[in-house]
């Protein structure tokens, strides 16, 4: 009976389209969905998270950066983040009370003066926060 249960899950799931968004036609997550906020420094390197269209409908998904949550993202929501060079670990999971997934996490090495551009999408193997190829003039 379990392992039906999870196969209709996972083929739920795995149903769910996700669709990509440009982080300028994404739009800023809301105030009471920010945890930690940053201001921009010359010496600071940009985080821009965007999370696709599409995907499990119901909640947000929550970013960590270097393990604490940072913002939850609803579906076509964008974040910035305005850290210190250096190397800084994120990860993902949704904002669920029942927590069938773990953290998914990755790590980057970030320069100063420069923008990371991160998606967070849904796929057959669950949430995923990936570096994004969405070139500067795009947020």
């Amino acid at each position: 009976m379990r392992q039906v249960l999870l196969a209709a899950l996972i083929a739920i799931l795995a149903g769910c389209a996700s669709s990509v968004i440009a982080p300028k036609d994404a739009s800023p997550v809301p105030k009471e969905f920010v945890f930690a906020v940053s201001e921009p420094a010359a010496s600071s390197a940009t985080a821009i998270f965007t999370r696709d269209m599409g995907g499990p409908p119901g909640h947000r998904w929550i970013i960590y950066i270097d393990g604490n949550p940072a913002v939850k993202l609803g579906r076509g929501e964008k974040y910035t983040a305005w850290l210190d060079p250096g190397d800084h670990v994120f990860g993902i999971e949704p904002d669920a009370k029942i927590k069938v997934l773990q953290v998914m996490n990755i790590g980057q090495s970030m320069s100063a003066g420069k923008t990371y551009f991160f998606r967070a999408m849904f796929t057959r193997e669950g949430y995923r926060l990936q570096p994004s190829s969405a070139n500067v003039d795009q947020h």
